[in-house]
């Protein structure tokens, strides 16, 4: 009777753990996925620009990287998902 191998079992985990992990990053990695936040958290921030021909799509207007702002309403204050949550900054769908 011939035994299975231990190396071909945990090389099917690793293959399978290394799958679900690139199912969880986002689908779009050249851009990122804002938050809404509260009014409160910013006096005056700036309003992005949009990316031609890529609805629901803006630039940052701190570091001209592209946030996807699909579904949220114009005007609206936006956490920049760029920065981390110490260094935050804040700017409006346009």
């Amino acid at each position: 009777m011939k035994r299975k191998s231990i190396w071909f079992g945990s090389a099917t985990a690793l293959i399978l753990f290394a799958c679900w992990l690139l199912m969880q990053s986002d689908s779009k990695p050249q851009s990122k996925r804002c938050a809404n936040v509260s009014s409160a958290d910013s006096t005056n921030p700036p309003v992005a620009k949009a990316v031609p021909g890529q609805p629901g799509f803006v630039f940052s207007p701190f570091n001209n990287k592209i946030v996807d702002v699909s579904g949220i309403t114009s005007g609206t204050l936006i956490a920049d998902p760029q920065f981390p949550e110490a260094e935050k900054k804040h700017f409006r769908a346009p």
